[in-house]
């Protein structure tokens, strides 16, 4: 914890901070940590800072005295890493070995003796224990990637690829531009899975992949989509959405783009013009409790003003057209009309 300490970078530091660089069992251990640190002269407290009410007190900020440091030993470790390492900028910089020493070693023995280990690519998470004996170093830990990227190791010199989250597609055909079709439900997806594996999918619904999106979850995370287009698809695609008519559905979609704002994602719009259609004379069911409303404007630009004044009115009466208002017998139609 000392090293750390001293080689902070700057001339105060916070109780927070302190705690983050060791590992404690309790706070006892930690504040007896910080006690010997002030009484070997590394900390003094910054009285004016207080207190931080707990037993043993502590201050809430400390000043790092300055001394100097003795980096004989760092600058002899330097000597010995991989040349392909940023050897210089350790020399500049011998606070930053004593900081990382331990993970810059295995690094440097990787490259030393399993450099031949990159000719084949690797997952993130494979490559990360191969190197450091930890499955998560390199996608979650800040110090290894801070390090990482001090020496210009990205994922392509690791010969590193990522796992995005797994989605559930089905690939009618395979081709470097697909036309990708994203399903807000499951049964659509395995229906019109169904008819790609019987018929094929020709027409309105002449679409390279299907896409279930499992409601919200294709929107979870920033970025989700974009990783499965990225590291599963490859090559240049376009997405479709299709899903229920209501506030959620409409969110969805919205927060798609808004999240994988290099992607383009437009609306199905010959699907959701039959789901208007379908849902003419048909007692439409109430829409689900809690959904709240979103601004629509975005969702509406490529129906006509008679078909937006339809999806308004079904809106704001509280009902909703569920995509299953069109099925099998509809779809099998579509495709069978463009033979």
């Amino acid at each position: 914890m000392k090293e750390k300490v001293l080689a902070y970078g700057k001339k105060r530091i916070g109780c927070d901070e302190l705690r983050k660089m060791g590992r404690f069992s309790d706070y006892a251990e930690f504040a007896a940590a910080v006690a010997e640190l002030v009484s070997e002269g590394a900390l003094s407290p910054v009285k004016a800072s207080g207190t931080n009410g707990r037993s043993p007190a502590l201050y809430n900020r400390y000043h790092i005295l300055d001394k100097e440091i003795d980096y004989c030993d760092e600058l002899l470790f330097v000597r010995k890493l991989y040349p392909g390492l940023n050897m210089e900028g350790y020399r500049k910089h011998p606070e930053m070995v004593r900081a990382d020493r331990m993970d810059l070693k295995r690094l440097s023995d990787f490259l030393w003796e399993h450099e031949e280990e990159l000719d084949l690519p690797m997952s993130v998470n494979e490559r990360s224990f191969a190197i450091f004996g930890r499955e998560k170093a390199i996608k979650e830990e800040g110090r290894v990637k801070a390090m990482l990227k001090f020496n210009g190791l990205d994922d392509k010199a690791l010969r590193i690829y990522r796992t995005p989250e797994p989605l559930f597609d089905f690939v009618c055909r395979e081709t470097t531009e697909s036309k990708v079709l994203i399903l807000e439900n499951k049964d659509p997806w395995f229906t019109l899975r169904k008819l790609a594996r019987e018929k094929g999918l020709s027409g309105v619904l002449n679409f390279d992949v299907l896409l279930y999106g499992e409601g919200k979850k294709i929107t979870d995370r920033m970025g989700r989509l974009t990783d499965y287009d990225q590291w599963v698809l490859g090559g240049t695609n376009r997405y479709f959405y299709f899903g229920d008519l209501d506030w959620e559905g409409i969110a969805i979609y919205l927060n798609l783009r808004r999240k994988n704002p290099n992607l383009t994602i437009s609306l199905c719009l010959d699907l959701y013009k039959a789901m208007l259609e379908a849902a003419k004379g048909v007692s439409l069911p109430e829409m689900k409790a809690g959904q709240k409303k979103c601004k629509v404007d975005e969702f509406l630009t490529g129906f006509s003003p008679r078909e937006q004044k339809e999806i308004l009115d079904i809106l704001e009466s509280g009902r909703y057209v569920p995509q299953e208002i069109i099925g099998y017998p509809w779809f099998l139609a579509c495709v069978e009309g463009a033979e």
